[in-house]
């Protein structure tokens, strides 16, 4: 899409793009595409570097993380339980991820071990992410390793089939 490295961000629920948006224009020289739903895009301002796709089909939002330097998932609470999918997918895919401290995402994202976490509606420290992530190929390395083994161990259709059978075995027991 791009013709020269980028960074992503694709999602629609409980996005803070207003913080992304504008640690991305503190950083003209990094360029970037967001994938969103139009209602995202209400009230924003996107810098020259971010180039804005909306709706588009879901392969193609695939391939805009696959092809990304690295992808940054804002969430507007340190609450929200959104954009595990999109740091699964990431994580699938190889690309190591900025994402937003939540409780909602904790269970994926250990920071400096699968992924970067920085403060909510920091501008400041998503910006200062992004480029220690960007300037750090050790970290992003050892970022997309970590994050490799823990899909391959917790996100797996057979992991999600022994919990749930688990699930079911607790649930109908007659408590014998």
């Amino acid at each position: 899409i791009l013709d020269k490295p980028y960074i992503s961000t694709v999602g629609g629920n409980a996005r803070d793009y207003k913080t992304f948006m504008a640690a991305m224009a503190e950083l003209p020289d990094i360029a970037a595409i967001a994938v969103m739903r139009p209602s995202n895009l209400v009230g924003l301002d996107v810098p020259d570097n971010v180039k804005v796709l909306v709706n588009i089909p879901k392969d193609d939002a695939l391939s805009v993380i696959k092809h990304s330097v690295l992808t940054v998932l804002p969430l507007t609470g340190s609450e929200i339980p959104c954009g595990h999918v999109t740091i699964v997918v990431a994580m699938y895919l190889g690309v190591p991820c900025v994402v937003t401290n939540s409780s909602g995402v904790s269970d994926y994202v250990s920071d400096t071990e699968t992924g970067m976490l920085c403060e909510q509606s920091s501008v400041d420290k998503m910006k200062q992410a992004i480029i220690h992530l960007q300037a750090d190929g050790a970290l992003a390395t050892k970022l997309t390793e970590n994050a490799e083994v823990f899909v391959r161990e917790n996100c797996s259709e057979e992991n999600y089939v022994f919990h749930f059978n688990g699930f079911i075995k607790r649930t109908c027991s007659d408590g014998k």
